[in-house]
């Protein structure tokens, strides 16, 4: 098993792939365009960290992939936020 070392404690690494995982399937069970953003970019982040610690050396490839996939869906998660807080026109038939 891979440990990661943090002070005087050591952590699995499958632990951090199992919160990421954890957030995934969280974002797509519980339905929303903004859940499920939300919970996938926090296991972005925990498979990023992941990537940092697991081998011997950063996995850089990995890690720039799925900085560039969190960035994408930050940037959407705000562009739809600010969509949801701009008046909406009147329907037909109400103008």
């Amino acid at each position: 098993m891979i440990e990661l070392v943090t002070g005087a404690e050591s952590l699995p690494a499958g632990l951090l792939v199992n919160a990421a995982m954890i957030f995934y399937v969280a974002g797509f069970a519980i339905g929303g365009r903004v859940a499920l953003r939300g919970f996938t970019l926090m296991g972005t982040g925990f498979y990023i960290a992941y990537y940092a610690v697991v081998a011997a050396a950063p996995l850089w490839d990995a890690i720039l992939a799925s900085l560039a996939i969190g960035t994408a869906n930050l940037v959407g998660l705000v562009r739809e936020r600010r969509a949801a807080s701009l008046p909406q026109p009147p329907g037909p038939g109400l103008g």
